[in-house]
């Protein structure tokens, strides 16, 4: 299996209030690698952020990250996410 970060929050299709705080949580793992970022965009990658990652339970296990992010105007968004090792 290759580096891959996921959302699993907010769902895909979800419909989010503007001006109010959602955090984007997910997962990233690697093929027994330690993950040292996460990045995530809200804008279909033209920007990215550092997103902040939980416990590292060790090798071949899962990492939660999360982003928090305020949207500012209702519409849609594309959010993405990158892990790198």
């Amino acid at each position: 299996m290759t580096t891959r970060s996921l959302i699993i929050e907010p769902a895909s299709g979800s419909a989010l209030q503007s001006d109010i705080q959602v955090n984007i949580l997910g997962l990233a793992f690697s093929r027994g690698y330690s993950i040292k970022d996460v990045i995530v965009s809200v804008d279909g990658g033209k920007n990215w952020g550092e997103a902040r990652l939980g416990k590292d339970m060790g090798r071949y296990s899962w990492i939660q990250w999360s982003y928090p992010w305020k949207p500012e105007r209702r519409g849609k968004y594309i959010l993405m996410s990158v892990a790198a090792i």
